[in-house]
C-alpha cells in the first residue's frame, strides 16, 4: 500500500495547480496572437500543440490523483 504524507499531497496539488495555470495562460496567450496578427500555420500549429500540452496533463493529473486516492 503507497502511503502519501500531507506535505507531499500538498506539494503535488500545488505542482497540480501551478503547472496547469502555466498551461492554460499559454493557451490564452497564443489564442490572443492569433486575433491581433495575420495566421499562418505555424501559428495554427502552436495553438493546436499547447491545447494539447494542457488536455495531456489534467489526463495525467488526474489518473495520479486516482491513483492515489487523492479525489
Amino acid at each position: 500500500m503507497l502511503f502519501i504524507t500531507e506535505k507531499e499531497k500538498r506539494l503535488l496539488l500545488a505542482y497540480f495547480y501551478n503547472n496547469r495555470c502555466r498551461l492554460e495562460s499559454n493557451v490564452r496567450q497564443l489564442q490572443l496572437n492569433l486575433r491581433y496578427r495575420r495566421i499562418d500555420s505555424v501559428d495554427a500549429v502552436e495553438v493546436l500543440y499547447a491545447m494539447q500540452e494542457l488536455e495531456n496533463f489534467n489526463q495525467i493529473s488526474k489518473d495520479i490523483m486516482l491513483l492515489l486516492k487523492l479525489k
